[in-house]
């Protein structure tokens, strides 16, 4: 089993420069894999049509994917909707996308979905509204996303802020990015009659990350002369001009060439971004950067490979050294707590989602050995796993056991002292204490039986078959190794519930549905034979009794 690393194009052009993917483009892209930084994409257009998801996949094989939203409905007064929210988290899991944004407006009111992107009046009451709504998006996703300034065609009198204030305070309440849309700059600027290299100026700049261009219209009717942000055309040579003042104050970040409609060649849009390497301008030098934005920028570089140079960081020597030294070691922790999974599918396939994992999930804290809780998940997320369906299990099985070697062996509770707590008539209340080395997993799949394989390493022993499963199964430290118990059904349902904390009374309930035969003294006489549990106590019932 062999599923590609995503690759980065070969390209000069640094920062990173990409287009808009349109569907029209994509077997193209695929046939020739042209050199361009990244493609971006609308979520919404891939959450329904499956085939053309699975032709993204690819695409985002070879090249990186950004998701720029326009379903988020950010400034909804109502909220935001679960499922759309639900569907792009999938989607970015999925992908692993280096950027993903959405926009400073609303189109949602009631059960209703306006299908533009509308104004929003910059109040202290819209400020909660986006402040809760980007944060919930934030969650969501695990990641910060960045917001987009409109294109606007009217604004609202009564305002507590200016569009720039307002996304400044946006940025500092939620640690949200922000993309620049130098079009919509100009757009605006002229439909509202305000000095747009003003607008710039002022905007917080540290918090760019992403420049879009694009074309417009210019409209002329009886009452007015507007500009239509349409996305059909070629960046105007205003624009241009207004870009190349815009990225002298933010040179570090990606730029996008979007279009829309009258969609042109693949060739057409790839000479437009060429257009945006042409365009100088000055960097800033290690002496211009923040301690902040040094480190940022180095740890892309780490995790990433791309982003800025050294050069540009003003690093001398050897990145790489640390760069494999930060890989190395990740990979290292994961393969130490997984090492079943790693007999699985080998080591060069494991060190590829390793660092796909990496790149995406990097660890919060020092503590490595705790680090992975989130892998048996992104096993799932993979394309290519299908013909390892227990895989995500089988790491699941490896995670619980790393936990469970962490905590040493308490001495066992005897049946004298079970008795001594179990006096008549309040059993049922019993509270069991479960020793620390201890876990219970459930699998469709026979994982006790390939866990146990995988980790033999012995190669000469049959392979379990899928149909022997499912598997209910505890995992036990037993003060010398680790252990696998393979437990029937009820007996697996009964002793978790214990271990979660039920009373006797609860779990014996729950043993109950699965077999209304169980037999409650046999299971206690079994629990303890097997040592699983150092005490208990009767549940305290005053409080509920009164």
């Amino acid at each position: 089993m062999d599923i590609p690393q995503r690759k980065v194009t070969p390209s000069t052009m640094l920062p990173p420069i990409g287009i808009g993917l349109r569907r029209p483009h994509m077997a193209e892209v695929l046939a020739r894999q042209p050199v361009i930084g990244f493609f971006e994409v609308h979520p919404e257009n891939y959450v329904l049509d499956r085939s053309e998801r699975a032709k993204l996949r690819k695409i985002g094989e070879r090249y990186p994917l950004s998701l720029h939203g326009v379903g988020l409905s950010l400034g909804s007064a109502r909220g935001l909707g679960d499922e759309h929210l639900k569907e792009l988290a999938a989607l970015a899991r999925e992908l692993s996308p280096i950027l993903v944004s959405d926009h400073l407006s609303w189109s949602i009111v009631g059960q209703a979905y306006l299908n533009d992107l509308l104004p929003l009046p910059y109040t202290h009451e819209t400020l909660a509204v986006m402040t809760r709504n980007i944060e919930r998006v934030q969650d969501a996703l695990g990641r910060k996303i960045l917001i987009e300034n409109p294109s606007l065609y009217a604004s609202f009198e009564h305002v507590d802020f200016t569009e720039v204030d307002f996304l400044a305070e946006l940025v500092k309440r939620t640690g949200c990015g922000l993309l620049l849309d130098v079009n919509n700059v100009y757009v605006s600027a002229f439909n509202l009659g305000f000095d747009a290299r003003a607008y710039i100026e002022t905007f917080p700049m540290h918090a760019v990350e992403e420049f879009h261009l694009a074309g417009h219209t210019r409209k002329t009717s009886d009452t007015a002369e507007l500009l239509i942000d349409d996305h059909a055309s070629h960046v105007s040579t205003p624009v241009w001009e207004l870009y190349a003042f815009a990225r002298a104050r933010a040179p570090m970040a990606a730029t996008l060439i979007e279009w829309d409609s009258n969609i042109p060649s693949l060739d057409m849009l790839l000479d437009e971004a060429r257009k945006v390497a042409a365009i100088p301008t000055t960097r800033k030098t290690i002496t211009q950067l923040t301690l902040g934005e040094v480190q940022e920028h180095m740890a892309q570089l780490l995790l990433e490979g791309d982003g800025p140079s050294a050069n540009d960081l003003g690093l001398r020597g050897h990145l790489s050294v640390y760069r494999n030294n930060v890989r190395s070691s990740l990979i290292q922790a994961l393969e130490t707590t997984f090492p079943a999974v790693l007999r699985l599918v080998g080591s060069d396939y494991f060190r590829q989602t390793a660092y796909r994992f990496i790149r995406q999930q990097p660890p919060s804290t020092p503590y490595v050995a705790g680090y992975g809780a989130e892998f048996p998940a992104f096993l799932e997320t993979l394309p290519g796993t299908e013909t390892l369906p227990y895989l995500a299990d089988v790491a699941r099985l490896d995670w619980l056991a790393s936990r469970v070697a962490m905590f040493d062996v308490d001495p066992s509770l005897e049946a004298a002292e079970l008795a001594a707590s179990a006096e008549p008539g309040n059993s049922d209340a019993l509270l069991f204490e479960p020793q620390e080395g201890l876990g219970y997993l459930s699998s469709n799949y026979p994982v006790d039986k390939i866990w146990s394989y995988a980790r033999a390493g012995d190669e000469s022993a049959p392979a379990p078959r899928l149909e022997e499963g499912p598997a209910y199964i505890e995992l036990f430290n037993d003060g010398v190794m680790i252990r696998l118990r393979s437990l029937d059904e009820t007996a697996f349902v009964f002793r978790e519930a214990l271990n979660a904390g039920l009373s006797l009374e609860r779990a014996a309930s729950g043993a109950h549905l699965v077999d209304p035969l169980f037999d409650l003294s046999d299971a206690i006489r079994a629990a303890l034979r097997d040592g699983i549990f150092k005490s208990c106590r009767v549940a305290i019932r005053e409080i509920e009794e009164a």
